[in-house]
């Protein structure tokens, strides 16, 4: 059954060919029905279909080392006396599984089955379960969500790094961690694809975030992709950034400057100032 919350993982599954028929069927109608839904879909397809054109890349030696020490580096801050508890339930699974081959998705739903697994443990013993102990259970749910998330912005495969930018809809908090990686994945990824995923996602989150905004505008200064560029001025546009306007005018007398690219930020400017 569709769960609209985690309407982006289903879109994913559904451009992969992954939905089953009932999910698909009731994918197909909600896209109908849903105008919203139907631009975000849109927007993830054209970004799919670019990415099917990417060389798929080698993986690096270090991606699993690098998980076990984050893996290694969070359990060394969580208590050790409870005999059983997310941590130690976690770590088993991981300790027998191969991260690097898992695909995000599958990560997410060991997560959920992890939440089950122990509170159905406390209720076989205790009917009322305690607010504060789920809470804590959550939360947990959720760094461990986050860990995997940044573990998986680590991908030498493009298509897996956008799955990971993704993923921020799903983590119920987004914090500095999170969103300094999706900066410097915006900055320094080396693929357009995966830049134009977190630039999408940073967009969203700089809608209450001065500082994300200031970031934005700056990167719309020194930005060399045409592709970026465009993105950009569509970010401008959505956060009604009329704070950008002198910096378009400045970009648009650069000589080097692609002509759709100036165009796109004329029409831009023009948008800002009504």
């Amino acid at each position: 059954m569709i769960i609209k919350e985690n309407i982006e993982s289903n879109i994913w599954a559904y451009l992969e060919n992954k939905l089953n028929e009932d999910d698909r069927i009731q994918l197909e109608l909600l896209l109908s029905t849903d105008k919203e839904l139907k631009h975000e879909f849109d927007e993830t397809k054209s970004l799919w279909l670019l990415m099917q054109n990417n060389t798929i890349e080698v993986p690096t030696e270090n991606l699993q080392s690098a998980f076990d020490e984050m893996l290694y580096n969070y359990k060394s801050t969580k208590q050790k006396s409870e005999s059983k508890n997310i941590t130690g339930f976690f770590s088993a699974i991981f300790e027998n599984l191969s991260f690097a081959k898992l695909a995000f998705p599958v990560l997410f739903a060991i997560a959920g089955f992890g939440v089950g697994y122990i509170v159905f443990n406390n209720n076989s013993s205790n009917l009322t379960a305690d607010n504060s102990e789920v809470n804590r259970l959550s939360n947990e749910v959720t760094e461990l969500k986050e860990m995997m998330m940044l573990a998986m912005l680590q991908n030498p495969q493009a298509n897996e790094r956008m799955k990971a930018v993704s993923y921020t809809k799903e983590l119920n908090t987004v914090d500095d961690k999170v969103i300094n990686a999706l900066i410097t994945t915006f900055m320094n990824d080396k693929n357009d694809n995966v830049r134009l995923a977190s630039l999408k996602a940073l967009t969203s989150l700089a809608k209450d975030s001065d500082v994300l905004r200031e970031q934005l505008i700056d990167a719309l200064m020194n930005e060399q992709s045409p592709l970026i560029q465009v993105a950009l001025a569509d970010a401008m546009i959505k956060l009604q950034e009329k704070s950008s306007i002198e910096l378009l005018k400045k970009r648009i007398k650069d000589n080097g400057l692609d002509k759709s690219v100036k165009q796109k930020f004329e029409s831009t400017i023009q948008l800002l100032q009504t």
